[in-house]
């Protein structure tokens, strides 16, 4: 046994007697207090080992009361620390726990608060940070690397060390610099002000972020990491004081929960309202404007956990892409030098915003075979749209399978189907988007599509979806409502809708963005479903090279521009400007899309609508305009996934779709639907 020089004496309290401060010692992980409380239930504990003791801090006061207590001078009870011999003394949350959290957590679930256990006692202690316990989680070593790494203050320690050889590798690709440039300070940036809450730093893993580099579009999770810190600074009402209460606890209780929901809303105000969250803030002025925050959020509350599996989902939309519509410079060199050659350093959205030319007649589906014409579309919501569009069908466009509903329960083959792909194209031409995989698919016509063969007792809920990907009947109620307009009208107050939850994740990934069409639908000219014999996807022609020259703009080109403004080309190698990554930035007036006047409008229409599709002779009356067939009691939804409703209906004939006459100028101002903008929340970070 060896004496330490700071230990002023050792005696044995009750598991009561201890306090705890914000950073002073780690946080309390559940998952660690598991193991001890098993490791004590099959071996029994040791408090009286040496390396088992507790390390506490007393202050002045509580060190003289002791003394007297116990009727010894200072040097016998520094002599305790040779002797072994530890006096027992009742004190009630007067020790300051430095080191033995877990400990303390498993032995008072096991044998009680009055339980004996010996604690090394400090003043002004200055004890090594790194000892006998379990290692610290990953968030908890990042932080303070990255913080070194940034230049910022802190403890310092050999936290390196603490690191396994593969998460040294990966870190190191963190955190390396290219002729004295900081090459991911952006991200490295992101994360550490997300790690200043203690409690979101117990979800971090280091060991996946490698898994996202493939990806190449480190711009979307550096939005979504910069949007959980605002929505966590708004929740402390950026009060730096209240940082260290927001202890691991307090975000377990409160992620995937969406405040504006019925249910959520009253579980997070009991949980407040009994001290089961924010547990070390006293205040009951603070507790109130922390819980009036936390109601007034309207977002699935994210974390470190809910990033990760929320990534996944998010690969495979962005691997989609990358297979189907990107070309691959290395495959594809096309002599013709009017054409954009690229050098693969771009990311994947940068490469959608080169190929990318404003299209002549925008449109936007609101459901499975019905559009809207749109006023305008830039390249950012062109690139949303394409994006949501492979995910709704990301089961037909790579091998990526999706999760069960309850065990046991067969889950559809995933396998990419060459139809789905014609159409996924399809919709990328007609959203603006123009490249070799684009053209040269759709010049082959795809053999029809598979039969997606489910079972599904329909009288079982689907699970309580709240990101990652999506459960077999979440998917199905995915590919009915997962349309941009649907998901603008989403709402979860009563219920946690699969639309509301992929709206959210949408907003986490790309921001907020805003449209407006003139209210009239109308048949795409899109194939729509399985078997459609004739498959239009523009009047040009599909086999041979685009007729309009796709120009470089030599000039240095501006950061991202938020949705609804005009969208240049972005930088290939610039991280993403700040004032266009603040999440929840609206667009200034003058750049909104322009409200038409009467007179215009219907020229506008008229002219947008008759070069788009072919016009019958003569009906120009407005009653003759293609309306939807009106549902009937007990039939199944219209906008029902199409495969879904070619299986549950095998053998029935479908009625041709009337051609839509011709629109008819009309005074009424144009509708301005589903322009919404997402909550801002102010970055009160200091970091």
């Amino acid at each position: 046994m060896m004496a330490e020089e700071n230990i002023v004496g050792i005696i044995q309290v009750p598991l009561n007697a201890y306090t705890y401060q914000p950073g002073k010692g780690r946080d309390e992980d559940p998952a660690i207090v598991k193991h001890l409380s098993d490791i004590f239930k099959r071996e029994g504990c040791k408090p009286d080992l040496w390396e088992h003791h507790i390390k506490g801090e007393i202050d002045a006061t509580t060190y003289n009361r002791l003394l007297i207590a116990l009727g010894l001078p200072e040097e016998k009870l520094r002599a305790t620390v040779q002797t072994g011999q530890y006096p027992r003394v009742r004190l009630r949350k007067r020790i300051v726990c430095l080191d033995g959290r877990q400990r303390i957590a498993a032995a008072r679930g096991e044998f009680g608060r009055r339980f004996w256990w010996p604690v090394k006692l400090y003043r002004h202690a200055r004890i090594a940070r790194f000892s006998y316990q379990t290692k610290y989680p990953d968030g908890e070593i990042c932080w303070h690397l990255f913080r070194l790494a940034l230049g910022k203050p802190d403890l310092g320690g050999d936290w390196r060390s603490e690191l396994s050889k593969s998460k040294k590798k990966i870190l190191n690709l963190l955190l390396r610099r290219e002729k004295g440039i900081f090459k991911h300070k952006y991200i490295v940036t992101a994360l550490c002000a997300v790690l200043e809450f203690p409690g979101a730093r117990r979800g971090f893993k280091l060991g996946t972020i490698h898994k996202y580099t493939p990806l190449r579009c480190p711009e979307k999770p550096v939005r979504y990491l910069r949007r959980m810190s605002q929505i966590y600074w708004e929740v402390v009402g950026g009060d730096s004081s209240v940082v260290p209460h927001m202890d691991s606890k307090t975000i377990d209780c409160l992620q995937r929960r969406n405040p504006s929901n019925t249910t959520d809303r009253d579980h997070i105000r009991l949980m407040i309202d009994t001290g089961q969250i924010f547990r070390g803030m006293k205040s009951a002025s603070v507790r109130r404007k922390i819980k009036q925050n936390l109601l007034s959020l309207n977002v699935i509350f994210p974390s470190f956990e809910t990033f990760h599996q929320n990534m996944i989902y998010f690969s495979v939309g962005a691997r989609i892409l990358r297979n189907h519509i990107i070309d691959d410079p290395e495959k594809y060199q096309d002599p013709d030098p009017n054409l954009i050659q690229r050098d693969g350093d771009e990311s994947l959205f940068q490469s959608l915003h080169m190929c990318w030319t404003p299209p002549e007649r925008p449109l936007i589906e609101v459901s499975e075979g019905t559009v809207q014409p749109l006023l305008s579309l830039d390249v950012g919501l062109a690139g949303v749209l394409l994006f949501l569009d492979g995910l709704r069908d990301c089961l037909h466009l790579s091998n990526e399978p999706i999760l069960q509903d309850k065990r046991g329960e067969p889950a559809p083959v995933a396998a990419v189907d060459p139809w789905y792909v014609f159409r996924l194209r399809a919709r990328a031409r007609q959203y603006g988007f123009r490249t070799v995989k684009i053209d040269q698919g759709l010049g082959l016509k795809p053999p029809p599509p598979r039969p997606l063969d489910l079972n599904l007792d329909w009288d079982t809920r689907a699970k309580d979806w709240r990101g990652e990907k999506p459960t077999i009947r979440n998917f199905l109620q995915l590919q009915r409502d997962a349309f941009l307009p649907t998901l603008e009208r989403a709402d979860s107050q009563k219920i946690m809708t699969a639309a509301f939850v992929q709206k959210d994740f949408l907003e986490a990934f790309f921001g907020p963005w805003s449209f407006v069409t003139d209210g009239s639908e109308m048949p795409k000219d899109l194939p729509s479903f399985p078997g459609e014999e004739k498959m239009q996807v523009a009047s040009e022609d599909l086999g041979s090279p685009p007729q309009d020259v796709m120009q470089v703009d030599e000039t240095p080109p501006p950061p991202p521009q938020p949705y609804g403004q005009s969208s240049q080309r972005t930088s290939m190698h610039e991280p993403l400007s700040p004032a266009s990554e603040i999440i929840g930035q609206t667009n200034p007036p003058e750049t909104q899309a322009p409200v038409l006047g009467p007179t215009l409008l219907a020229d506008a229409r008229e002219l947008e609508l008759t070069e788009t599709f072919e016009t019958p002779t003569g009906g120009g009356n407005r009653s003759d305009r293609y309306k939807p067939p009106r549902r009937q009691q007990g039939s199944k939804p219209r906008s029902m996934s199409p495969i879904f409703r070619n299986h549950l209906a095998r053998g029935r004939s479908r009625s041709p779709i009337r051609p839509p006459s011709t629109p008819v100028a009309d005074a009424k101002q144009p509708k301005e639907i589903l322009s919404r903008r997402s909550p801002i929340y102010p970055p009160h970070s200091p970091i």
